[in-house]
């Protein structure tokens, strides 16, 4: 349910509250608790776009679920296109999901970078040797304390800035294992053979299986060396290392049932706050009732109500560097009329 809003929104929620009891009680597999050592998953927001940013984020979700991992959200910084208000320029992911129910921290704990940092940084200890990830040391090495310290609450990825946020990624990128992945050049799978048996997967099907999801890209096969490492920490705010995927085309399960699961974890968990989608359902309401009642004739085949009405188009113009993309409306329009019925609204979003 969608609560606190004035008019009825419910029809628009698409996730199910609550979850059924095999969900509830899903245990994953690759989460090694053989130290009894919590160990944790780190990641960088990506650079891009906020689709591009909360797709990314999307991934790191399921891997650090699937892991067994507490998930270590980045310090709240300037995102891409979102970082105008003056009065706050610094946001972070809590700013948009509720990330802190109970039912989602079952499956995946997560906490703040400072929440990190104070819990297992040892900021305190004085650190004389250089630590690694091998022997679960994760403490703050002496030389990353001071920056660490400065950004662990909010930063910028500004190389020129007091408090640019590679302070404590190069702190997580020493002290814990960084796999070498990109979501065009690679897919990340989960196979508990192949995991328990550290040898290639048998079964021919489910071989053929992985080559199709992959394609042309390498697969990289969640290991032992993945599960033991104390601190696993993903650069994906770098060229060479991002992940613009949706996470059910970059992470593979040769389980459907594990496969669905995480499916229904993302879908049940990760939407906006309900004052975002309070929001969103004004306009929908505002232009169904344009459609609807303001004589254009137009009836919707969506007689529930969630929906219809309208149609909507994102027409991008200022992000691609190709001319021939930028065409004139009347021939956008020549393109796409006959997906459009009589006397229907649309409703436009354009940079």
């Amino acid at each position: 349910h969608i609560h606190n809003c004035p008019i009825d929104t419910n029809k628009l929620a698409y996730w199910n509250d609550p979850m059924g009891y095999f969900d509830m009680n899903f245990h994953s597999p690759f989460a090694s608790s053989s130290s009894g050592r919590t160990k944790y998953l780190t990641f960088e927001p990506d650079q891009g776009g906020w689709n591009n940013i909360r797709m990314s984020m999307e991934n790191m979700i399921v891997l650090a679920a699937a892991m067994g991992r507490t998930l270590v959200l980045p310090p709240d910084q300037p995102l891409y296109l979102l970082k105008n208000d003056e009065a706050r320029r610094q946001r972070g992911f809590t700013d948009f999901f509720n990330l802190q129910t109970k039912e989602l921290q079952r499956h995946v704990p997560i906490i703040t970078a400072e929440e990190f940092i104070k819990k297992e940084g040892g900021l305190d200890v004085v650190t004389k040797t250089k630590s690694n990830a091998k022997d679960q040391q994760i403490h703050v090495p002496e030389h990353f304390k001071k920056g660490v310290k400065e950004v662990m609450a909010h930063c910028e990825h500004r190389l020129k800035s007091k408090i640019w946020c590679g302070k404590l990624y190069d702190y997580y990128k020493e002290v814990g294992y960084v796999p070498s992945v990109h979501g065009g050049k690679n897919c990340f799978i989960f196979d508990k053979y192949s995991l328990e048996n550290d040898k290639m997967i048998p079964d021919e099907s489910v071989v053929e299986n992985i080559k199709k999801f992959c394609g042309h890209r390498k697969a990289v096969y969640y290991n032992k060396q993945m599960q033991e490492a104390t601190l696993i920490h993903f650069r994906t705010s770098e060229k060479d290392y991002r992940i613009l995927n949706h996470f059910y085309s970059f992470i593979y399960f040769t389980s459907p049932t594990i496969s669905n699961f995480y499916k229904r974890l993302i879908r049940d968990h990760i939407h906006y706050h309900d004052v975002i989608f309070c929001a969103a359902s004004k306009i929908i309401h505002a232009l169904q009732n344009e459609g609807f009642q303001k004589q254009h004739g137009f009836v919707t085949t969506d007689q529930e109500g969630g929906g219809g009405g309208f149609s909507s188009m994102h027409i991008r113009r200022g992000d691609f560097q190709w001319e021939d993309m930028r065409i004139s409306g009347e021939e956008w329009y020549d393109n796409t009329k006959d997906y459009w019925m009589d006397n229907e609204i649309l409703y436009i979003t354009t940079d």
